[in-house]
């Protein structure tokens, strides 16, 4: 069916998506912490999610990105910068604000850890089709031939499926990046924590991170990553069992825009995004055609917005397509305080197996 003019312009420009949730936002400096405390600073939630959980509270953490705001938007002011330099350490996710990633190559507290450095990144080619490009084949992305042995890359074993060199990434090589209208994803996509199994991987640098600036309380942060590492791999299991072809009717999902690369990739799922991995780019009328011929081939009822920013042109492809609409939460950001990460994905599972009809 084609896309009727006026229904394209709406959803083109309805859908100039808003980051991976609201609005932008400047750092929370009302977190910072006060003399002698151990403190580290965190960039956004999922990396505040794994200082809390290892630290067991003995840590205080000044998170830059408020709850609910825009992690792709952040902004620092002099006054977050102050903030930062008070705490112990700094972690962060390279890649999704500009600002914070300026101020972690220039305060001068350390250590300074980019927690992307340890899960294994992956390009947004290996992840599979891009929504930003349009003349890519749904169908043509072979995941079962992209085993990952996250154990094996854990351990730095010769044998690693996937072997990237960050310390190119980190020089600003110009073969590295590439910039989306202000937006600098580098060459990899830094969503890894959509994947459990992924965030599994997440705990050691933090429990490392911990360890050297706190040591008395180095074995508490080791027994409580030990018990966090089996909360998110007993969580990636339970997706692996429930998403099975075998128990599926369909393995796609459609979204607004592709934070969920990794979820896919490790699950053997295809992701389809109305944009890309940039959730600012605003998507052709050619484009959400394509995505409206796409869920009536795979059958998908439902499109899932991934925040309350992007439900309203979320809807206005719904509404062509015949499907509904659902939030499908990245944890980015806390959008829920009552709501930890592992609640967020155990409830993003029991919306997929609704959506993919699995039994």
């Amino acid at each position: 069916m084609k896309l009727n003019k006026s229904l394209a312009v709406i959803a083109a420009t309805a859908l100039s998506l808003a980051a991976c949730s609201s609005n932008g936002t400047s750092a929370n400096s009302s977190n910072s912490a006060v003399a002698g405390e151990v403190s580290v600073t965190t960039s956004m939630y999922p990396i505040e999610f794994l200082v809390n959980e290892v630290s067991g509270g003995k840590v205080k953490v000044n998170e830059l990105t408020a709850p609910g705001a825009s992690a792709h938007d952040a902004e620092v002011s002099p006054a977050d910068v102050s903030s930062i330099e008070k705490t112990t350490a700094m972690l962060y996710i390279k890649g999704f604000s500009s600002a914070i990633d300026e101020a972690a190559s220039n305060v001068s507290i350390k250590p300074v850890v980019n927690i992307g450095d340890s899960v294994n990144l992956l390009t947004p080619a290996q992840l599979g089709p891009n929504a930003e490009s349009e003349d890519h084949d749904h169908e043509g992305h072979d995941h079962a031939a992209e085993g990952h042995d996250h154990e094996a890359e854990a351990s730095g074993s010769a044998d690693a499926d996937h072997d990237h060199d960050h310390a190119a990434e980190a020089s600003g090589s110009a073969d590295a990046d590439h910039d989306h209208d202000g937006h600098d994803h580098g060459a990899f996509d830094p969503h890894f924590f959509t994947d459990p199994s992924r965030m599994a991987l997440a705990v050691a640098p933090v429990v490392k991170t911990l360890s050297e600036i706190d040591p008395a309380n180095a074995d508490t942060y080791k027994a409580n990553g030990e018990k966090l590492k089996g909360k998110l791999d007993a969580l990636a299991k339970e997706y692996k069992d429930a998403l099975n072809a075998q128990k599926c009717e369909s393995t796609t999902f459609v979204v607004t825009h592709q934070a969920f690369g990794y979820l896919a990739d490790e699950n053997k799922l295809t992701q389809v995004g109305i944009a890309g991995i940039d959730p600012d780019t605003e998507p052709s009328p050619a484009r959400i055609k394509e995505v409206t011929d796409t869920m009536k081939k795979a059958g998908s009822t439902v499109i899932f917005a991934t925040s309350d920013g992007e439900r309203k042109g979320a809807e206005a492809v719904a509404k062509e397509a015949g499907a509904t609409v659902e939030l499908l939460d990245p944890a980015v950001s806390q959008m829920d305080p009552v709501k930890d990460y592992i609640a967020v994905m155990e409830n993003n599972l029991k919306l997929l197996k609704s959506a993919m009809k699995c039994k």
